[in-house]
């Protein structure tokens, strides 16, 4: 084969990629759009994607990593992450008492 051929069969090929690409994309929920965008973010380190847990006696705050947030979603269906935070050492009973979560601008962490 020649070397024309093989780069217009390339070429047809990724064409053919990056529209069934964009096809699935687009058939996604909106929770999957956002969490495929976020971690395409933090993959290029265009955001944080760093947790930060400060643990003090009575109190730990946890600041997840930044969230692209482009447009408003329904409950439970925009970013996520998970992160799992051991709070005590002690194998004894461990009451939770409060939880408070705030979104916070990711430069100054003000809300």
């Amino acid at each position: 084969m020649k070397k024309s051929k093989i780069y217009k069969f390339l070429g047809v090929l990724l064409l053919l990629f990056i529209l069934g690409g964009a096809i699935w994309y687009k058939l996604l929920p909106n929770r999957h759009k956002a969490i495929i965008k976020t971690t395409f973010l933090q993959k290029l380190r265009l955001v944080d994607n760093e947790s930060m847990i400060k643990q003090k006696s009575e109190t730990n705050r946890m600041i997840t990593p930044t969230f692209y947030v482009d447009s408003l979603y329904k409950s439970t269906e925009g970013p996520k992450s998970s992160n799992f935070v051991q709070l005590s050492q002690e194998l004894t009973l461990f009451w939770l008492t409060c939880f408070h979560v705030k979104a916070v601008d990711s430069k100054s962490y003000k809300t």
